[in-house]
């Protein structure tokens, strides 16, 4: 696949569509966004502790609120992957169609090495 909404080189025909691609991607590498498609920024809150959250902007925003974000991610901690990254919808959290909330929780580590981010909808 492409990687390109509409486009694929699978000869079944069926990858590609709008609704199996992503509609918004990218990566958090010590906490600055980068290599990205449609996100436009995002903001810190409790950086260097062991719980922290990104708010994480999307540019074009979604339709509506039916989307699905799918993180991965580590803190490289002295030889040791610690921490566990998700997308979070709970107390505190901003979801709307243009913003959603990425909780790291883990050690104190200054930086998260990286996160990975993809958003799925319609």
């Amino acid at each position: 696949m492409s990687g390109l909404i509409g486009t694929s080189y699978s000869k079944s025909k069926v990858i590609g569509r709008s609704l199996d691609t992503a509609k918004a991607w990218g990566r958090i590498e010590d906490d600055v966004l980068t290599n990205n498609y449609g996100l436009s920024g995002i903001s810190v809150s409790g950086a260097g502790s062991a719980t922290r959250d990104y708010v994480v902007t999307m540019s074009p925003p979604m339709v509506n609120g039916a989307y699905c974000v799918v993180t991965t991610g580590y803190a490289h901690e002295g030889g040791q992957v610690e921490g566990l990254v998700q997308w979070y919808t709970g107390a505190g959290s901003t979801f709307s169609a243009s913003q959603f909330t990425i909780r790291y929780t883990g050690n104190g580590t200054p930086h998260i090495n990286c996160i990975g981010i993809a958003v799925f909808g319609t």
